[in-house]
């Protein structure tokens, strides 16, 4: 899990004499499993007092997946909307971001050029019954295609 975004918020209508009133740090993590989660603490330095996210009283819900962002800075203005509909006076003071969403993407559709080494690759196992490799790689497949490789005859029995 990494740190993507630090918000230092503060509290309006506890403010006095141009201070900040109840300061609070709101930071966002991208999880392993790519889901942001949130946190939420008193003070603006990492030793506040953990405080609960329902404490912000959002009306609209903080982004869950980070893969409608192709940007942080674009996930650092929609957190900044969310906020706005809470409770209260929730002001950033500041946004900061650490860590960038990476917009590479893993996987998509293999190039003609890698299917075909593949293919080579396997005629050669084959050929030779050294088949695990292969097996390895289907396990990997959706079932559907598995299935749909088959005579149309065998497809009830697999579903």
């Amino acid at each position: 899990m990494k740190t993507l975004i630090l918000f230092r918020l503060y509290d309006r209508s506890y403010s006095r004499n141009g201070e900040y009133g109840n300061k609070e740090t709101l930071r966002v993590y991208l999880g392993d499993d790519n889901v942001l989660t949130y946190s939420l603490y008193g003070g603006w330095q990492h030793t506040g007092g953990g405080q609960a996210i329902g404490n912000l009283q959002l009306k609209k819900s903080l982004p869950m997946n980070p893969k409608n962002f192709t940007t942080t800075r674009k996930l650092v203005w929609e957190i900044e909307d969310v906020l706005k509909t809470g409770v209260g006076s929730h002001t950033v003071y500041e946004s900061e971001v650490l860590n960038e969403i990476s917009t590479k993407r893993t996987g998509g559709k293999p190039s003609q050029e890698l299917i075909d080494r593949v293919m080579e690759g396997i005629r050669l196992d084959v050929d030779n019954e050294e088949i695990d490799a292969l097996e390895e790689l289907l396990r990997f497949c959706p079932k559907k295609n598995l299935i749909a490789y088959l005579p149309e005859d065998e497809w009830e029995s697999f579903k």
